[in-house]
Protein backbone atom coordinates (compact mmCIF):
# COMPACT_ATOMS: atom_id res chain seq x y z
CA UNK A 1 0.00 0.00 0.00
CA UNK A 2 1.30 3.17 -1.04
CA UNK A 3 1.58 5.65 1.92
CA UNK A 4 -0.41 8.87 1.78
CA UNK A 5 1.50 11.75 0.16
CA UNK A 6 1.28 14.54 2.90
CA UNK A 7 -0.26 17.59 1.29
CA UNK A 8 0.74 21.32 2.90
CA UNK A 9 -1.22 24.21 2.47
CA UNK A 10 0.49 27.34 1.78
CA UNK A 11 -0.17 29.91 4.16
CA UNK A 12 -0.63 33.12 2.89
CA UNK A 13 1.63 35.70 3.44
CA UNK A 14 1.88 38.60 6.16
CA UNK A 15 1.23 41.71 5.84
CA UNK A 16 3.53 44.15 6.74
CA UNK A 17 3.01 45.32 10.53
CA UNK A 18 1.69 49.09 10.44
CA UNK A 19 4.34 51.26 12.39
CA UNK A 20 2.74 52.54 16.04
CA UNK A 21 1.27 56.09 15.52
CA UNK A 22 3.48 58.28 17.69
CA UNK A 23 2.02 58.91 20.92
CA UNK A 24 -0.13 62.58 21.32
CA UNK A 25 2.57 64.81 22.58
CA UNK A 26 1.84 65.31 26.13
CA UNK A 27 -0.13 68.39 26.84
CA UNK A 28 1.78 70.93 29.23
CA UNK A 29 -1.33 73.15 30.15
CA UNK A 30 -2.77 69.97 31.01
CA UNK A 31 -0.42 69.04 32.87
CA UNK A 32 0.40 72.28 35.50
CA UNK A 33 -3.79 72.38 35.48
CA UNK A 34 -4.03 69.00 37.06
CA UNK A 35 -0.72 69.56 39.43
CA UNK A 36 -2.87 72.63 40.18
CA UNK A 37 -5.90 70.63 40.98
CA UNK A 38 -4.46 67.60 43.26
CA UNK A 39 -1.50 69.70 44.74
CA UNK A 40 -4.29 71.92 46.34
CA UNK A 41 -6.62 68.61 47.02
CA UNK A 42 -3.59 67.36 49.16
CA UNK A 43 -2.96 70.49 50.90
CA UNK A 44 -6.50 70.69 51.81
CA UNK A 45 -6.49 66.45 52.41
CA UNK A 46 -7.17 67.04 56.10
CA UNK A 47 -11.30 66.75 57.08
CA UNK A 48 -12.62 69.46 59.71
CA UNK A 49 -16.17 69.15 61.22
CA UNK A 50 -18.33 72.08 61.22
CA UNK A 51 -17.55 73.68 64.67
CA UNK A 52 -20.41 76.45 64.42
CA UNK A 53 -23.64 76.29 66.58
CA UNK A 54 -26.52 75.34 64.98
CA UNK A 55 -25.10 75.35 61.88
CA UNK A 56 -26.71 72.27 60.06
CA UNK A 57 -29.94 73.37 61.32
CA UNK A 58 -29.61 76.82 59.76
CA UNK A 59 -28.58 75.58 56.55
CA UNK A 60 -30.87 72.44 56.56
CA UNK A 61 -33.31 74.27 54.23
CA UNK A 62 -30.75 74.50 51.25
CA UNK A 63 -31.67 72.33 48.58
CA UNK A 64 -28.15 70.38 47.46
CA UNK A 65 -29.65 67.72 45.92
CA UNK A 66 -31.11 69.40 42.54
CA UNK A 67 -28.90 72.62 43.59
CA UNK A 68 -30.38 76.02 42.37
CA UNK A 69 -27.71 79.19 42.27
CA UNK A 70 -27.92 78.81 45.86
CA UNK A 71 -27.52 75.74 46.46
CA UNK A 72 -23.97 75.83 44.55
CA UNK A 73 -22.77 78.64 46.54
CA UNK A 74 -23.61 75.68 49.52
CA UNK A 75 -21.48 73.04 47.62
CA UNK A 76 -18.62 75.27 47.52
CA UNK A 77 -17.69 74.92 50.62
CA UNK A 78 -20.31 72.18 52.36
CA UNK A 79 -21.71 69.24 52.22
CA UNK A 80 -24.14 67.09 54.25
CA UNK A 81 -23.11 64.06 55.54
CA UNK A 82 -26.48 62.61 56.98
CA UNK A 83 -30.57 63.73 56.67
CA UNK A 84 -31.57 67.12 55.54
CA UNK A 85 -34.74 69.36 55.45
CA UNK A 86 -35.79 71.01 52.33
CA UNK A 87 -38.48 73.55 52.50
CA UNK A 88 -41.46 71.88 53.95
CA UNK A 89 -41.25 68.58 52.52
CA UNK A 90 -41.55 66.44 55.34
CA UNK A 91 -39.20 63.93 56.97
CA UNK A 92 -40.43 60.33 57.12
CA UNK A 93 -37.27 58.87 59.63
CA UNK A 94 -37.30 58.26 62.94
CA UNK A 95 -37.25 61.24 65.74
CA UNK A 96 -34.85 61.17 68.35
CA UNK A 97 -33.61 63.72 71.16
CA UNK A 98 -31.70 65.49 68.37
CA UNK A 99 -34.76 66.19 65.81
CA UNK A 100 -35.69 70.21 66.22
CA UNK A 101 -39.29 71.22 65.43
CA UNK A 102 -40.16 73.47 62.39
CA UNK A 103 -43.78 74.20 63.05
CA UNK A 104 -45.77 71.58 62.58
CA UNK A 105 -42.74 69.84 61.08
CA UNK A 106 -40.03 68.30 62.40
CA UNK A 107 -36.44 68.30 61.71
CA UNK A 108 -33.92 65.37 61.69
CA UNK A 109 -30.63 65.75 63.34
CA UNK A 110 -27.77 66.38 60.05
CA UNK A 111 -24.41 66.07 60.13
CA UNK A 112 -22.85 68.84 58.27
CA UNK A 113 -18.73 68.46 56.78
CA UNK A 114 -16.90 70.95 55.42
CA UNK A 115 -15.79 69.89 51.69
CA UNK A 116 -16.58 71.78 48.87
CA UNK A 117 -15.43 72.39 44.93
CA UNK A 118 -14.41 75.75 44.05
CA UNK A 119 -11.52 77.06 42.37
CA UNK A 120 -10.10 76.93 39.40
CA UNK A 121 -11.18 72.63 38.02
CA UNK A 122 -13.11 72.87 41.32
CA UNK A 123 -10.52 70.49 43.44
CA UNK A 124 -12.67 68.83 46.48
CA UNK A 125 -11.13 71.26 49.38
CA UNK A 126 -11.57 69.87 53.50
CA UNK A 127 -10.75 73.26 54.81
CA UNK A 128 -10.39 76.75 54.60
CA UNK A 129 -7.80 79.00 52.98
CA UNK A 130 -6.94 82.88 53.09
CA UNK A 131 -9.19 82.70 49.75
CA UNK A 132 -12.30 82.40 51.66
CA UNK A 133 -11.77 85.50 53.66
CA UNK A 134 -11.46 87.74 50.39
CA UNK A 135 -14.47 85.90 49.36
CA UNK A 136 -16.43 86.78 52.22
CA UNK A 137 -14.93 90.02 52.38
CA UNK A 138 -16.69 91.00 48.98
CA UNK A 139 -20.04 89.61 50.03
CA UNK A 140 -19.60 92.03 53.47
CA UNK A 141 -19.21 94.49 50.94
CA UNK A 142 -22.18 93.97 49.37
CA UNK A 143 -24.29 94.65 52.01
CA UNK A 144 -25.65 91.26 52.62
CA UNK A 145 -24.61 91.30 56.43
CA UNK A 146 -26.78 94.33 56.71
CA UNK A 147 -29.27 92.61 54.65
CA UNK A 148 -29.81 89.98 57.17
CA UNK A 149 -29.73 92.13 60.67
CA UNK A 150 -32.67 94.20 58.54
CA UNK A 151 -34.71 90.66 58.28
CA UNK A 152 -34.00 89.44 61.76
CA UNK A 153 -35.24 92.84 63.24
CA UNK A 154 -37.91 93.34 61.60
CA UNK A 155 -39.26 89.92 61.94
CA UNK A 156 -38.03 90.22 66.61
CA UNK A 157 -39.18 93.53 66.60
CA UNK A 158 -40.99 95.31 63.86
CA UNK A 159 -43.30 93.44 61.59
CA UNK A 160 -42.98 95.19 58.55
CA UNK A 161 -42.86 91.62 56.68
CA UNK A 162 -45.46 89.42 57.00
CA UNK A 163 -43.33 86.03 57.93
CA UNK A 164 -45.68 83.21 59.51
CA UNK A 165 -44.65 81.83 62.95
CA UNK A 166 -45.34 77.62 61.57
CA UNK A 167 -42.80 78.04 59.03
CA UNK A 168 -39.26 76.59 58.29
CA UNK A 169 -38.74 79.80 57.23
CA UNK A 170 -39.59 81.54 60.72
CA UNK A 171 -37.91 78.24 62.75
CA UNK A 172 -34.58 79.26 60.21
CA UNK A 173 -35.15 83.27 61.29
CA UNK A 174 -35.96 82.53 65.13
CA UNK A 175 -32.66 80.45 65.59
CA UNK A 176 -30.57 83.03 63.97
CA UNK A 177 -32.54 85.37 66.49
CA UNK A 178 -31.58 83.16 68.95
CA UNK A 179 -28.31 82.80 67.96
CA UNK A 180 -27.59 86.66 68.19
CA UNK A 181 -29.12 86.79 71.34
CA UNK A 182 -26.42 84.38 72.83
CA UNK A 183 -23.49 85.90 71.29
CA UNK A 184 -23.01 82.80 68.80
CA UNK A 185 -23.84 84.70 65.58
CA UNK A 186 -21.12 86.24 62.99
CA UNK A 187 -20.57 89.86 64.53
CA UNK A 188 -19.14 92.73 62.84
CA UNK A 189 -16.23 92.95 65.11
CA UNK A 190 -15.04 89.72 64.71
CA UNK A 191 -15.04 89.55 60.87
CA UNK A 192 -13.38 92.66 60.53
CA UNK A 193 -10.89 91.72 63.09
CA UNK A 194 -10.22 88.40 60.51
CA UNK A 195 -10.11 91.48 57.14
CA UNK A 196 -7.62 93.47 59.25
CA UNK A 197 -5.14 90.32 60.50
CA UNK A 198 -5.65 88.39 57.30
CA UNK A 199 -6.00 90.90 53.62
CA UNK A 200 -5.38 93.65 55.79
CA UNK A 201 -8.28 95.13 54.53
CA UNK A 202 -11.27 96.78 56.21
CA UNK A 203 -14.77 96.74 55.35
CA UNK A 204 -17.57 99.71 55.36
CA UNK A 205 -19.26 98.09 57.81
CA UNK A 206 -15.72 97.54 59.89
CA UNK A 207 -14.69 100.97 59.42
CA UNK A 208 -17.46 102.22 60.46
CA UNK A 209 -17.55 100.05 64.29
CA UNK A 210 -16.78 102.74 66.85
CA UNK A 211 -17.08 99.72 69.54
CA UNK A 212 -12.96 98.90 69.63
CA UNK A 213 -11.20 99.69 72.84
CA UNK A 214 -8.56 101.48 72.97
CA UNK A 215 -5.16 99.56 72.32
CA UNK A 216 -7.12 96.80 71.70
CA UNK A 217 -7.06 97.59 67.76
CA UNK A 218 -6.32 94.04 65.21
CA UNK A 219 -2.79 93.63 63.99
CA UNK A 220 -3.09 94.89 59.92
CA UNK A 221 -1.67 92.39 57.39
CA UNK A 222 -0.66 95.59 54.81
CA UNK A 223 2.38 93.52 53.71
CA UNK A 224 -0.32 90.69 51.96
CA UNK A 225 -2.56 93.34 50.37
CA UNK A 226 -0.06 95.23 49.16
CA UNK A 227 2.24 92.22 47.57
CA UNK A 228 -1.92 91.08 46.58
CA UNK A 229 -1.85 94.56 44.65
CA UNK A 230 1.69 94.21 43.40
CA UNK A 231 0.99 90.47 41.75
CA UNK A 232 -2.41 91.51 39.98
CA UNK A 233 -0.38 94.89 38.60
CA UNK A 234 2.44 92.68 37.09
CA UNK A 235 0.35 89.92 36.06
CA UNK A 236 -1.49 91.94 34.41
CA UNK A 237 1.51 93.94 32.45
CA UNK A 238 2.38 90.09 31.42
CA UNK A 239 -0.39 89.49 29.78
CA UNK A 240 -0.59 92.80 28.09
CA UNK A 241 3.04 91.93 26.65
CA UNK A 242 2.00 88.66 25.85
CA UNK A 243 -1.27 90.00 23.56
CA UNK A 244 1.28 92.84 21.86
CA UNK A 245 3.19 89.84 20.96
CA UNK A 246 0.41 87.71 19.32
CA UNK A 247 -0.78 90.42 17.59
CA UNK A 248 2.83 91.17 16.69
CA UNK A 249 3.00 87.70 15.18
CA UNK A 250 -0.06 87.53 13.67
CA UNK A 251 0.12 90.84 11.61
CA UNK A 252 3.42 90.71 10.53
CA UNK A 253 4.35 86.87 10.80
CA UNK A 254 8.04 87.88 12.67
CA UNK A 255 9.25 85.97 15.61
CA UNK A 256 9.68 88.73 18.21
CA UNK A 257 10.74 88.42 22.06
CA UNK A 258 8.44 86.96 24.57
CA UNK A 259 7.32 88.92 27.74
CA UNK A 260 9.83 90.48 28.85
CA UNK A 261 11.99 88.03 31.42
CA UNK A 262 12.35 90.92 34.08
CA UNK A 263 8.34 90.43 34.20
CA UNK A 264 8.37 86.93 34.74
CA UNK A 265 11.68 87.26 37.68
CA UNK A 266 9.48 90.20 38.76
CA UNK A 267 6.16 88.03 39.47
CA UNK A 268 8.21 85.11 40.71
CA UNK A 269 9.61 87.37 43.25
CA UNK A 270 6.57 89.08 44.54
CA UNK A 271 4.46 85.12 45.16
CA UNK A 272 7.34 84.46 46.90
CA UNK A 273 6.96 87.23 49.49
CA UNK A 274 3.03 87.35 49.14
CA UNK A 275 2.71 83.73 50.18
CA UNK A 276 4.72 84.62 53.09
CA UNK A 277 1.63 86.59 54.21
CA UNK A 278 -0.70 83.91 54.22
CA UNK A 279 0.58 82.10 57.44
CA UNK A 280 -1.74 84.84 59.76
CA UNK A 281 -4.62 83.32 58.44
CA UNK A 282 -3.78 80.23 61.02
CA UNK A 283 -3.72 81.94 64.04
CA UNK A 284 -6.53 82.93 66.78
CA UNK A 285 -10.09 82.84 65.65
CA UNK A 286 -9.62 83.96 61.70
CA UNK A 287 -11.01 80.51 60.95
CA UNK A 288 -14.09 80.21 62.74
CA UNK A 289 -15.09 83.47 61.94
CA UNK A 290 -14.81 83.20 58.39
CA UNK A 291 -16.33 79.66 58.71
CA UNK A 292 -18.92 81.26 60.94
CA UNK A 293 -19.35 84.31 58.05
CA UNK A 294 -19.44 82.03 54.81
CA UNK A 295 -22.28 80.01 56.72
CA UNK A 296 -24.27 83.46 57.47
CA UNK A 297 -23.82 84.36 53.95
CA UNK A 298 -25.59 81.16 52.82
CA UNK A 299 -28.25 81.09 55.16
CA UNK A 300 -28.89 84.68 54.37
CA UNK A 301 -28.90 83.85 50.47
CA UNK A 302 -31.50 80.81 51.22
CA UNK A 303 -33.61 83.05 53.06
CA UNK A 304 -34.40 85.54 50.67
CA UNK A 305 -35.08 83.51 47.79
CA UNK A 306 -37.71 81.59 50.02
CA UNK A 307 -38.98 84.86 51.31
CA UNK A 308 -39.01 86.75 48.17
CA UNK A 309 -42.66 87.18 47.76
CA UNK A 310 -42.92 87.98 51.79
CA UNK A 311 -40.59 90.86 50.77
CA UNK A 312 -42.72 91.78 48.17
CA UNK A 313 -40.37 90.95 45.32
CA UNK A 314 -42.30 90.70 41.69
CA UNK A 315 -41.78 87.08 41.03
CA UNK A 316 -40.89 87.41 38.03
CA UNK A 317 -37.29 88.13 39.64
CA UNK A 318 -36.43 84.87 39.88
CA UNK A 319 -32.64 84.88 39.08
CA UNK A 320 -30.30 85.03 42.33
CA UNK A 321 -28.91 88.00 41.07
CA UNK A 322 -32.09 89.84 40.61
CA UNK A 323 -34.11 88.84 44.19
CA UNK A 324 -30.99 89.78 45.47
CA UNK A 325 -30.00 93.43 44.08
CA UNK A 326 -34.05 93.42 44.97
CA UNK A 327 -33.56 92.50 48.54
CA UNK A 328 -30.31 94.88 49.20
CA UNK A 329 -31.76 97.66 47.41
CA UNK A 330 -35.13 97.75 49.85
CA UNK A 331 -33.03 96.90 52.84
CA UNK A 332 -29.59 98.11 52.66
CA UNK A 333 -29.30 100.52 50.82
CA UNK A 334 -26.43 101.83 52.19
CA UNK A 335 -24.59 98.73 52.24
CA UNK A 336 -21.83 99.54 50.11
CA UNK A 337 -20.10 102.77 49.16
CA UNK A 338 -19.98 102.02 45.53
CA UNK A 339 -22.56 103.91 42.83
CA UNK A 340 -22.05 101.08 40.06
CA UNK A 341 -24.69 100.95 37.09
CA UNK A 342 -24.97 97.44 37.11
CA UNK A 343 -25.85 94.76 39.13
CA UNK A 344 -24.51 95.42 42.69
CA UNK A 345 -25.19 91.61 43.30
CA UNK A 346 -22.91 90.69 40.43
CA UNK A 347 -20.25 92.69 40.52
CA UNK A 348 -19.47 92.18 44.36
CA UNK A 349 -19.88 88.39 43.53
CA UNK A 350 -17.56 88.37 40.79
CA UNK A 351 -14.54 89.89 42.75
CA UNK A 352 -15.43 87.53 45.27
CA UNK A 353 -15.17 84.67 42.92
CA UNK A 354 -12.23 85.59 41.09
CA UNK A 355 -10.40 86.83 44.34
CA UNK A 356 -10.79 83.61 45.70
CA UNK A 357 -9.75 81.25 42.51
CA UNK A 358 -6.64 83.69 42.03
CA UNK A 359 -5.83 82.98 45.68
CA UNK A 360 -6.02 79.18 45.99
CA UNK A 361 -4.20 79.11 42.71
CA UNK A 362 -1.33 80.92 44.12
CA UNK A 363 -1.48 78.41 47.24
CA UNK A 364 0.21 75.70 45.02
CA UNK A 365 2.24 77.81 42.21
CA UNK A 366 5.12 75.87 40.50
CA UNK A 367 8.70 76.91 41.10
CA UNK A 368 9.76 76.56 36.84
CA UNK A 369 9.85 79.17 34.87
CA UNK A 370 8.46 77.44 32.34
CA UNK A 371 5.13 76.14 34.19
CA UNK A 372 5.30 79.25 35.79
CA UNK A 373 4.46 80.77 32.72
CA UNK A 374 1.90 77.86 32.27
CA UNK A 375 0.45 79.14 35.65
CA UNK A 376 0.06 82.01 34.42
CA UNK A 377 -2.11 81.45 31.08
CA UNK A 378 -4.14 79.33 33.47
CA UNK A 379 -5.05 81.99 36.25
CA UNK A 380 -5.38 85.03 33.19
CA UNK A 381 -9.42 84.56 33.11
CA UNK A 382 -9.92 85.28 36.72
CA UNK A 383 -7.44 88.09 36.87
CA UNK A 384 -8.98 89.80 34.05
CA UNK A 385 -12.48 89.42 35.08
CA UNK A 386 -11.64 90.77 38.97
CA UNK A 387 -10.11 93.61 37.23
CA UNK A 388 -13.31 93.77 35.31
CA UNK A 389 -15.55 93.50 38.25
CA UNK A 390 -13.49 95.89 40.65
CA UNK A 391 -13.45 98.39 38.26
CA UNK A 392 -17.73 98.23 37.89
CA UNK A 393 -18.03 98.58 41.36
CA UNK A 394 -15.03 100.74 42.48
CA UNK A 395 -14.18 102.92 39.54
CA UNK A 396 -10.78 101.49 39.53
CA UNK A 397 -8.31 99.98 37.17
CA UNK A 398 -6.20 97.79 38.52
CA UNK A 399 -3.79 97.64 36.02
CA UNK A 400 -2.65 101.13 36.49
CA UNK A 401 0.67 101.60 38.32
CA UNK A 402 -0.66 104.57 39.61
CA UNK A 403 -2.91 102.60 41.68
CA UNK A 404 -0.82 102.31 45.06
CA UNK A 405 -3.14 100.57 47.27
CA UNK A 406 -7.03 98.88 47.11
CA UNK A 407 -10.05 101.05 48.02
CA UNK A 408 -11.02 98.96 51.33
CA UNK A 409 -7.21 98.75 52.38
CA UNK A 410 -6.42 99.76 56.00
Amino acid sequence: MTAPTATTTASAPTAPTAPAAPAAPADPTKRVRDKIKTDLEAKAALPFAVNIPDAALLLAMVDHTTPDDVGKIFLEYLDFGGYYFAGDRAWTGKADRGAMCLGSRLMPPVCLDLRGSRGIDTPTLQRLFVADVAWLFYFEQMGIFRLAGALLDDFAIIGKVFASGNTSTAAILELMVRQTKMGLASFVRDRDSTYRRVLGWTSDAGRSDGGRREGAEPEVNAKFSAYFLKFIQWSLTYYQQKRQLDAVRGVASITTAPPSYAVVTAIKAIVGELTKYFKPFEYGRNYIHTLAGITSVIATLDLVKNMRQDLGIPPSLSALYEFMDAALEKFSPNGTAAQAPTSRFTAHKECADNARAILLALEVVPQSEEDLKLWLDIVEPYVERYRAAYQTQWGVDLAVQTTTAFKHQV
